[in-house]
């Protein structure tokens, strides 16, 4: 009928959707928990391995940034919020720290190129 109630949605996709949510979160903490002093660990870091870390860690999050910036996403976050979901705010932190940690791997992989 034409008086715009909102239909009510499946359980099993809002359960989907935050899976999504969970996932991606995931992906970031583990991205973000990959220092580079890890390589001190390993031994004597050579700058050709700090340079290949943070050229990986830089493709990892770009990956992710783009998973996580197309409109099905926005729809997604647009979902979460109409229906009050705490994942709303989760899936907000994901995104802005995806950039960040994006932001970080892009400016230290561009200095040790050029360092």
């Amino acid at each position: 009928d034409g008086n715009n109630r909102k239909a009510p949605l499946d359980r099993s996709l809002i359960q989907s959707m935050q899976s999504c949510v969970i996932e991606w979160a995931k992906q970031i903490k583990d991205i973000a928990g990959n220092d580079s002093a890890q390589l001190c660990m390993d031994g004597f870091p050579t700058p050709h391995k700090e340079i290949a870390f943070w050229e990986d860690r830089e493709k990892n999050l770009w990956s992710l940034y783009n998973q996580i910036k197309v409109p099905k996403v926005r729809q997604l976050a647009t979902v979460l919020k109409m229906i009050d979901s705490t994942y709303y705010g989760t899936l907000y932190n994901v995104f802005e720290d995806c950039k960040e940690q994006l932001k970080r791997a892009q400016n230290i992989f561009c200095y040790n190129l050029t360092g």
